[in-house]
């Protein structure tokens, strides 16, 4: 089965929106191109008051009045649209576009999780067909190797998609002086100052995620002729938005749903609100107030490799294993970031909370998933746990949670059987009850092994157009 797209109004004016940014700018090819590998370019600073006025005007028509309007050293564009509008899906027709009007051939998709990275890689995978007939079959040549891509030749349409943490280091491959034919890089040591030759486009996703002093340093580095933030959600200030699709006309269009929340136990809520960062000697550390079983709130004094749940006592907390500390910011293990006085919620719940979360998340996707199979589409039911320990153990063996999820799903899957069913749906469940195991997997921010793992990210990301 194929997942068949067609175009939508909305998106179809989010891509109008940044063409019409470079409207009566023209791109140039270089004189110091022999390798024939950089994109086109413009000289900002030659065409900064044209480049202004376009977005002014796009800001008008769409009254769109957040934000602030400049340009510095290059060109910066953000997009808002809401989760589940299909951002991924307008960021690539973007590249393909670009290419057609403008000739630009590099680009480079910067995200923040290797997950996302694969599921950015996945789309421009299953959307390759679809674009080609809309772009004169034009091939999107997608690249994690980053020499392959800078000697790629400027007439193909090339991607890059990279996490951040493949460059924020001085350490990474990228930084480092390791170019011996520096003329094939056009005298380029480093792989950095190579793509920074080449003058890439830069689309960043989720950029409320890209923290830091030295992440933004290091994408300056990059030396992007135009950087793209496409984001549901923005720490900072926008800068030059041309289009804004928020949550609330998302709804209000219908182009997403509102969901039903079920909730257990007490109402009380718990959180971790960092404090205080000081720097001692060449480290830092952190203070960071937390609430405690009794409801009353601690403070706790981490340091890099420190694991909160040790020092606070909070089960909960296990996983919360300080990854690094910067000016304003603590970046643990499991994914959480904590900037400076943000609190950030978690929950302290009990077995048996768990077990009624669990049978009421199972009852409801059984309710949906008969519907959906028909129709040919897969019903996922996404669960969030508060600590990977409860789901796999240190050997990666399933854990409590895990084996509760299991006995509960063949509780209820027993039920389902006894009640008339379509006769695929039902031969479906049949095999599903063979082997329970295969119904359900996780993946985490950070783990030991990489096997499980990568097997569920394979199930959730690469293999949604399977039923």
């Amino acid at each position: 089965m194929k997942i068949k797209f067609k175009r939508l109004d909305y998106q179809e004016k989010c891509l109008q929106q940044i063409l019409g940014v470079f409207k009566g700018v023209y791109f140039e090819k270089s004189e110091e191109d022999i390798q024939r590998i950089f994109n086109p370019f413009f000289e900002t600073e030659k065409v900064k008051d044209l480049l202004l006025e376009n977005i002014q005007n796009l800001q008008s028509e769409q009254k769109i009045t957040q934000g602030s309007v400049g340009i510095e050293k290059s060109l910066n564009c953000d997009i808002l649209m809401e989760t589940g509008t299909g951002k991924t899906f307008c960021f690539l027709e973007c590249v393909y576009a670009l290419h057609k009007e403008y000739g630009l051939s590099k680009f480079i998709v910067v995200v923040p999780s290797n997950a996302i990275k694969l599921g950015v890689l996945k789309s421009i995978e299953i959307t390759r067909e679809f674009f080609k007939s809309e772009y004169s079959n034009t091939h999107l040549e997608s690249y994690e190797d980053i020499e392959s891509f800078i000697l790629a030749n400027h007439h193909k349409c090339c991607v890059l998609v990279m996490t951040f943490s493949a460059f924020n280091k001085k350490d990474n491959i990228i930084n480092k002086s390791c170019l011996e034919n520096t003329n094939l890089f056009n005298g380029a040591k480093s792989y950095m100052q190579a793509l920074a030759s080449i003058r890439p486009i830069v689309i960043m996703d989720e950029p409320h995620r890209f923290l830091g002093d030295k992440t933004k340093n290091y994408l300056e580095k990059l030396n992007a002729l135009v950087t793209l933030r496409f984001g549901a959600t923005f720490r900072d200030d926008y800068n030059n938005l041309i289009y804004a699709l928020d949550s609330k006309k998302a709804f209000d269009d219908g182009l997403v749903k509102s969901i039903s929340v079920a909730s257990v136990g007490e109402s009380d809520e718990y959180f971790l609100e960092l404090k205080e960062v000081k720097k001692i000697q060449n480290e830092y550390e952190a203070i960071i107030n937390y609430t405690n079983l009794e409801n009353k709130i601690k403070s706790v004094k981490v340091k890099k490799h420190d694991n909160l749940g040790e020092l606070t006592r909070i089960s909960a907390l296990k996983d919360y294993v300080v990854e690094n500390i910067v000016k304003k910011e603590v970046r643990f293990l499991n994914g959480v970031n904590l900037l400076l006085d943000q609190k950030e919620p978690f929950s302290h719940l009990l077995e048996g909370e768990q077990e009624i979360m669990l049978k009421i998340a199972i009852e409801s996707h059984f309710e949906r998933e008969e519907e959906l199979y028909q129709k040919g589409v897969k019903a996922l039911c996404m669960v969030f746990i508060s600590g990977v320990n409860s789901y796999l153990s240190e050997n990666e063996q399933p854990a409590k949670l895990a084996l509760l999820f299991e006995k509960l799903y063949q509780q209820e899957l027993e039920k389902v059987l006894k009640k008339p069913l379509d006769e695929n749906y039902r031969a479906y469940l049949e095999r599903a009850k063979e082997d329970i195991k295969k119904v359900h997997g996780g993946y985490f921010a950070k783990s030991n092994k990489e096997g499980d793992e990568a097997k569920a990210i394979e199930l959730i990301l690469k293999e949604k157009k399977n039923c």
